[in-house]
C-alpha cells in the first residue's frame, strides 16, 4: 500500500510538473512577419475555387510586417488556415485579429474550427465561432479584437482551423493569433554598459549604446518583450529592443548607434525592460548620465605653459588647426623589449613590468628636445607609458590614479599613455617597445603593449614623436598617436565601456606648475575626456595654434628608365635626412607607370627639414637627387628627374634627345657598369634564361642580345654611382 501512494505521489506531481511547464509556454504567438508562409508546422487548404487561398501580405497589417488574407473568388470556396498542433492548458484563450476589406455586403462566412485528430479540413468538425458578413462581421474601419476560451480543451491535442467561405465576396486579413499566457517572470535592468562617465564631444558617433539584462527567475522568456534606451539632454536618443531571454542567465542588449548625441553637456539615461508579466517592477529601470565636453581641442593658457592641443578627430574642427593619424615608419628601430625579452639591460632600471630605460648621447650631435623651455638631450622611456627627461622614481610608477605624485616630484614628463602595462604578461606575447632617432625626431613607439593582468585581446598600441633640433626658438612639438588597427578587441571593449584601469594623457613641466591634461581616469570614472579610439586617433602639442597639422608626405615623382621606358616597372624610393644622406630613413616600393609618373606617401618627413630622394631600380645606376637636397613644402613635394640631368646628385642620368634617364646596366647592382654586368648579361643570354631578371634590362622577358648592347654601351661612358 506505502509503495502504491509512493508512486501515486509521483505522478501527481509529474502531471502538476506538466501543467505547470505547458502554463509557462505561450503556445502560438505568430504575428505573420517571418519570410516563410505558411509558417512553420502550419497549412492552407483550398477546396472550390484555387482563386480564393490564405495568403501572406505585407499591406493593411496590425503591427509588423505581415498579416494573412484570404483572397475571394469568383465562384464558391472554402480557405483554411490551420495552426500546428498544441496543447491548451486550464485557462488558455485563443485570441486573434479580424479585419474585412470592402463595405458592400457579401456571402461570406467566416469560421474558427477545432479538430482532434489532424490537420486537414476533413476533421474540422467543432465550430467554435461563426461570422457572418452583414450580422456579426467586424467593421471596415479596421482590426477587430476576438477571443475565444479554450478550456475545454485544456490537455488535448488540437488543431485550430481559420476557415474563410465565399462565393465573388469580401477578402479578409487574420493578424497577431496567440493562445497561452505571458510568463510570470523576473527580468531587470542591472547596468548601463555605455554610455556613461565623461566623454569628449562627438566621441561617441557610431557607437552603440549597451545594457546588461538579467532574468532573476528560473523559466526563460520566450514571447519577445522590450527594453528601451533613452537618452534626453542637449539632444535627444530613443532606442528598443525585442528580446527573449533564459533563466538565471544574463544578457547584454545592442541598441540603435548613436549619431546625433555630439553635443557638450549631461545627458540623462533611462534604460526600462516592459515585460506584462514581470512579478517585480522596482528593477525594471535603470537610471544613469554621462557627459560631453569639448576636450578635442584647447590649452594656450600661462598654466599649459602656452602649448596648445587638437586631435585629428572631427570633434576637434573647431580648432584652428589639426594634425591627421599619421603612424610613423619604425623600420630600423632599436628595440628595448621585444616579445616579452628586455633587450637593454645595461640601461634599464626596475622590472619589465614596471621599470625605465634611460637613454643618452641616441640624440644627433648638438640635437635636444625642447619642452616646457627647457632643453634636454637624454630621455627616459617607462614601460608603462610615461617619457621622462630626468631620472626619478616615480618613473616605475604604475598607478596614474596617484597623479598627484607626478606632479609632485621634480621630474618633466609627458604621460603619453601612462596605464598599468605588464610586457611580460604571456597573454601577448608579440610586443615591442622601441625607439627611432631621425634628424629631426625621436619617434619612442609601443607596439601591442599588453594590459597588465589583461587577456589575449588587452593589448594597445601608440606612439610619441619629439621634434629634436639645435637650439630651438620654441619648444618641441609633440604628437601622440594611437592605432585603433593594432589595439586589441578586448582593449577597445574596455575602453568604450569605460572599464579601462586608471589611465593619463597630458604632461607637466619639472616643478608641476604648469601643466596639460588630456585625459584622464582615476579608479572610478573619467574626469577629463580627450579621445583616444573611434578611429586610430593623432593628437598634436605645440606652442603654434596654426601649425598643429601634423600629418604624412606626398610625394610625386617622374622618373625615366632608359632600357624599359615607355614600358613600367617598380623602383625603390627612399629618403634621407640631408646631414646623414647615406642613411635611408624610409623607403617605398612603387611602381612607375609608362610615362614615369610615380606616387607614394612617407610618414617621417615634416615641413621644414630637407632630404635626399633616393631611387633604386633593379639594373639601373642608384641616383640622389640633386645637392643640398628638397623640402616637402606643406606635406607635398613634385619632383621630376627627367627634366636633366642636374636633377641627380652629380648629374648622373643620361641625357636622349634633351630628356634625362636612369643609366641602365648596373646588373649586380655594386654601382658600377662593368664587364662584370656584361658577363651575367651574356650568361643568361647564353642559358637562355626566361623571366623577371635583372639581365633582362628592356623588361621584354627574355635575356637577348638587346640587353647585351645596352651594357655594353653604358660600359663605355664609365659610369657609376654617385653619392652625396
Amino acid at each position: 500500500m506505502k509503495i502504491f501512494y509512493n508512486l501515486l505521489l509521483i505522478i501527481c506531481i509529474g502531471v502538476s510538473l506538466e501543467i505547470n511547464i505547458s502554463f509557462a509556454q505561450i503556445k502560438i504567438n505568430e504575428t505573420f512577419d517571418g519570410p516563410v508562409f505558411p509558417p512553420a508546422g502550419w497549412n492552407t487548404y483550398n477546396i472550390g475555387s484555387s482563386a480564393g487561398q490564405w495568403t501572406w501580405s505585407f499591406r493593411t497589417t496590425r503591427l509588423g510586417a505581415g498579416c494573412a488574407v484570404s483572397n475571394f473568388s469568383p465562384s464558391a470556396s472554402s480557405n483554411f488556415l490551420v495552426t500546428k498542433r498544441i496543447i491548451p492548458s486550464p485557462g488558455d484563450s485563443l485570441v486573434f485579429f479580424l479585419r474585412q476589406t470592402f463595405w458592400n455586403v457579401y456571402s461570406d462566412t467566416f469560421q474558427v474550427k477545432i479538430s482532434n485528430t489532424d490537420s486537414l479540413p476533413s476533421g474540422m468538425n467543432t465550430v467554435l465561432l461563426t461570422m457572418i458578413d452583414g450580422l456579426n462581421y467586424p467593421p471596415i474601419s479596421g482590426y477587430s479584437r476576438v477571443a475565444l476560451s479554450l478550456n475545454a480543451y485544456s490537455g488535448q491535442n488540437i488543431w485550430i482551423g481559420f476557415v474563410h467561405k465565399n462565393r465573388d465576396g469580401d477578402n479578409i486579413r487574420i493578424d497577431e493569433i496567440k493562445v497561452g499566457n505571458d510568463i510570470p517572470g523576473e527580468v531587470g535592468i542591472t547596468d548601463n554598459i555605455f554610455p556613461k562617465g565623461l566623454w569628449g564631444n562627438c566621441t561617441l558617433a557610431g557607437f552603440v549604446p549597451r545594457a546588461t539584462l538579467k532574468n532573476f527567475g528560473s523559466s526563460g522568456i520566450n514571447t519577445p518583450f522590450n527594453v528601451t534606451y533613452r537618452i534626453t539632454g542637449p539632444v535627444s536618443y530613443t532606442s528598443t529592443r525585442s528580446d527573449t531571454i533564459s533563466g538565471n542567465f544574463t544578457k547584454t542588449i545592442y541598441f540603435d548607434t548613436l549619431n546625433s548625441i555630439n553635443v557638450p553637456g549631461v545627458y540623462n539615461v533611462k534604460i526600462y525592460s516592459s515585460l506584462e508579466s514581470d512579478l517585480n517592477r522596482s528593477n525594471d529601470t535603470l537610471s544613469s548620465t554621462f557627459t560631453l565636453s569639448p576636450s578635442n581641442y584647447g590649452g594656450g593658457s600661462s598654466s599649459n605653459g602656452n602649448y596648445y592641443f587638437a586631435n585629428s578627430t572631427d570633434c576637434s574642427a573647431g580648432a584652428p588647426s589639426h594634425p591627421k593619424f599619421n603612424w610613423r615608419d619604425t623600420s630600423s628601430s632599436s628595440n628595448l623589449i621585444l616579445n616579452g625579452n628586455l633587450i637593454r639591460p645595461g640601461e634599464f632600471t626596475g622590472s619589465i613590468d614596471n621599470g625605465y630605460f634611460s637613454l643618452g648621447s641616441i640624440l644627433p650631435a648638438g640635437k635636444k628636445i625642447k619642452f616646457f623651455n627647457s632643453e634636454y638631450d637624454s630621455v627616459f622611456i617607462t614601460t608603462n607609458g610615461i617619457i621622462g627627461f630626468k631620472r626619478n622614481s616615480i618613473l616605475t610608477s604604475n598607478d596614474p590614479s596617484q597623479v598627484f605624485l607626478l606632479m609632485i616630484q621634480p621630474v618633466p614628463a609627458i604621460a603619453s599613455f601612462w596605464i598599468d602595462l605588464d610586457y611580460q604578461n604571456s597573454a601577448v606575447p608579440d610586443n615591442r617597445l622601441s625607439y627611432k632617432v631621425t634628424d629631426n625626431q625621436l619617434i619612442i613607439t609601443y607596439d601591442k603593449a599588453p594590459l597588465k593582468s589583461g587577456g589575449p585581446d588587452d593589448y594597445v598600441s601608440f606612439q610619441v614623436n619629439l621634434e629634436i633640433g639645435n637650439s630651438m626658438l620654441s619648444n618641441s612639438d609633440i604628437v601622440i598617436q594611437f592605432n585603433q588597427d593594432r589595439t586589441g578587441n578586448g582593449f577597445l571593449n574596455k575602453y568604450y565601456s569605460n572599464t579601462l584601469p586608471a589611465h593619463l594623457v597630458g604632461m607637466k613641466n619639472i616643478s608641476g606648475t604648469n601643466s596639460i591634461t588630456y585625459r584622464y581616469r582615476d579608479n572610478l570614472t573619467v574626469t577629463t575626456g580627450g579621445q583616444l579610439f573611434n578611429s586610430s586617433v593623432a593628437l598634436q602639442i605645440g606652442q603654434h595654434v596654426n601649425k598643429l597639422n601634423s600629418k604624412g608626405s606626398d610625394l610625386n615623382l617622374k622618373v625615366l628608365l632608359e632600357a624599359i621606358h615607355p614600358g613600367r616597372d617598380t623602383v625603390r624610393v627612399s629618403i634621407s635626412d640631408v646631414h646623414n644622406p647615406a642613411v635611408k630613413i624610409e623607403t617605398r616600393k612603387i611602381y612607375v607607370n609608362s610615362d614615369g609618373t610615380a606616387s607614394c606617401r612617407f610618414t617621417l618627413p615634416d615641413e621644414e627639414s630637407r632630404y635626399y630622394l633616393i631611387v633604386e631600380h633593379r639594373n639601373s645606376i642608384k641616383i640622389w637627387s640633386r645637392l643640398n637636397g628638397e623640402t616637402f613644402s606643406s606635406y607635398s613635394m613634385d619632383y621630376d628627374f627627367s627634366v636633366d640631368s642636374s636633377m641627380a646628385y652629380g648629374n648622373n642620368l643620361k641625357m636622349i634627345n634633351s630628356i634625362a634617364y636612369l643609366y641602365s646596366g648596373d646588373v649586380n647592382q655594386d654601382g658600377i657598369i662593368d664587364g662584370s654586368d656584361l658577363s651575367n648579361t651574356d650568361n643568361s643570354v647564353f642559358n637562355m634564361t626566361p623571366g623577371y631578371l635583372p639581365s633582362d634590362l628592356n623588361n621584354d622577358g627574355i635575356s637577348d642580345g638587346n640587353d647585351v648592347s645596352i651594357v655594353e654601351n653604358n660600359i663605355g661612358f664609365n659610369i657609376h654611382m654617385i653619392h652625396p
